[in-house]
């Protein structure tokens, strides 16, 4: 008689690019600084875009915050708030930016604390193209 119990499994996976990166840097240096534009951001969706005149679909990530004195308010990212439509993220390095995981991958896989990123952005509907020297995210307790 076989027995099976009722569960969830979860799983977490590493992208290997970002192991063969942050393993050598754990090893040379006890610890990893992960790269950081310095901002939060919110992935579009049908009731943002809509609520400010864009097409339903329209994708890709509105910064909600700059971080005073981090490297997209170096740059002169700008946020929005509910009644001001900010900055919204397209594109990143010429790779298209749908949702906020994208701008996160692409950082992990690909960059490191002190490079220069490319950010495609809309403001006030024209695209633009800003430079982004990356920072160490900050640590917070428990890291």
């Amino acid at each position: 008689m076989n027995t099976f119990t009722e569960g969830t499994s979860i799983g977490f996976a590493i992208p290997s690019n970002s192991i063969q990166r942050i393993v050598p840097a754990l090893i040379q240096n006890g610890s990893y600084s992960h790269p950081s534009l310095g901002l939060y951001g919110e992935s579009m969706n049908p009731d943002i875009s809509v609520s400010f005149g864009l097409p339903r679909n329209f994708k890709g990530v509105l910064v909600t915050y700059v971080v005073p004195g981090g490297p997209s308010s170096t740059a002169g990212l700008l946020a929005g708030n509910s009644s001001a439509l900010g900055d919204i993220i397209v594109g990143i390095d010429g790779h298209p930016v749908k949702r906020m995981d994208d701008i996160i991958a692409y950082l992990e896989e690909h960059k490191s604390v002190g490079e220069n990123t490319t950010l495609t952005i809309i403001r006030n509907g024209q695209e633009i193209n800003l430079t982004v020297v990356l920072q160490a995210r900050p640590q917070t307790s428990g890291e």
